[in-house]
């Protein structure tokens, strides 16, 4: 029987073994991830071929074709943006393979995880499939976009650059995935987690119509099993999403920045181009397409970005469970009580936390600091803009 999830999931697991992204080997059929000596080569050589392309290529192409050759401010801020996503990129690249043996031996936890909860397989179907609809039409909208901002420049050269905005958006876009990917992985064992914490919450609350004392006793001892069990659960999958993190940190702080500086350049363009009619004619036409384009673009971010916090949101539910325990009757079984203490204190000593290269912590009063600083400098750009255009 076809399957979507497991055709997308395979075709981003051979485009990224395509591209170099992915060092490693993956086993399609059984999930576990092991270094080869070939797809070790082959990765080697896939991303000697990217460096050269975009450090030899990218410079002598930008410089000599837009930089020199730009007349409008919105053609230095792309070439800018474009120099970061090299930069970005590159970075990446390297630390896949300094952080290989760690990212793998996540992955192999992680298919362990799913061999004892199948389950977990079915829950993250629905997002797989809305994120891979967002992410083609993503990066279609921003080669078109490039597309528009290069098409006036020769042929020759803008056949080099589109190659190189292609590469340089497909890597992008399929690191943003494997994290994305496997924060969704976690976010689903977080689910499962705080199921059986619900189960057993409802259970304990059951004991207090139970009149028989060998009855409670044993059915406390039990309880006492399956909520330590829980605990430990919840201590090796926050570890996993706290390794997670440590490996992805680079690629989250880059899609960020790739974010921060293409919404500003995005916005300008629109400034520059509709309200002061530079550079590009804005016809009904190209108006629905530059909407359907950028909004594609935002739709994606915007499922990426909650995926970091849907993992924390989940978190969060889970220590409210636990406070739900506090609301108990006294009288239970002394093991009991100091299981569903330790828990508590286990989660108050250590909470989850997604810090991205010790700059700052993944949290919605970061997004709309980030926002703001977005609105603020797209308004400087504007402002200077409009002091140009008075002279």
């Amino acid at each position: 029987m076809f399957d979507p999830v497991k055709w997308i999931l395979r075709l981003f697991y051979y485009y990224s073994r395509l591209l170099g992204v992915i060092n490693f080997e993956i086993d399609v059929r059984t999930g576990r991830a092991r270094i080869t000596r070939l797809a070790s080569i082959y990765a080697i050589i896939i991303n000697g071929l990217i460096f050269s392309v975009l450090v030899f290529q990218s410079s002598s192409y930008l410089i000599a074709v837009i930089w020199l050759n730009a007349s409008l401010l919105y053609e230095y801020i792309f070439v800018i943006t474009h120099a970061i996503r090299i930069i970005c990129v590159m970075a990446t690249l390297l630390n896949r393979w300094y952080h290989r043996s760690r990212l793998i031996n996540v992955i192999n936890v992680f298919r362990l995880l799913a061999c004892r909860k199948p389950q977990v397989t079915r829950m993250w179907q629905r997002r797989i499939i809305i994120k891979f609809i967002s992410l083609v039409f993503s990066e279609l909208a921003q080669v078109s976009i490039s597309f528009t901002i290069l098409g006036t420049y020769p042929s020759l050269s803008f056949a080099i650059m589109t190659c190189m905005m292609y590469t340089l958006t497909t890597v992008t876009d399929l690191i943003g995935s494997h994290y994305y990917f496997v924060m969704l992985n976690a976010h689903s064992h977080y689910i499962l987690v705080n199921q059986e914490i619900e189960a057993i919450l409802s259970n304990i609350h059951s004991l207090e119509s139970e009149n028989r004392r060998a009855a409670f006793m044993s059915k406390c001892c039990s309880l006492a099993d399956q909520l330590d069990d829980v605990a430990r659960q919840q201590s090796k999958l926050q570890a996993l999403v706290e390794s997670i993190t440590h490996i992805f940190d680079i690629q989250g702080v880059c899609i960020s920045v790739i974010f921060y500086f293409s919404t500003i350049g995005a916005i300008y363009f629109t400034f520059a181009t509709f309200i002061l009619n530079k550079g590009v004619v804005w016809t009904a036409a190209f108006i629905m397409w530059y909407l359907l384009t950028m909004g594609s673009f935002y739709a994606d971010a915007v499922i990426t970005i909650d995926n970091f916090y849907i993992v924390l949101d989940v978190h969060a539910d889970m220590v409210r469970l636990l406070e739900q325990f506090s609301t108990i009757a006294p009288g239970l079984d002394e093991r009991l009580e100091e299981v569903i203490e330790t828990f508590q204190l286990q989660l108050r000593r250590n909470p989850l936390k997604i810090r991205l290269m010790h700059c700052y912590n993944v949290e919605r009063s970061e997004l709309i600091a980030m926002a703001s600083s977005i609105i603020m400098n797209s308004v400087v750009l504007i402002q200077y803009e409009l002091k140009n255009l008075n002279k």
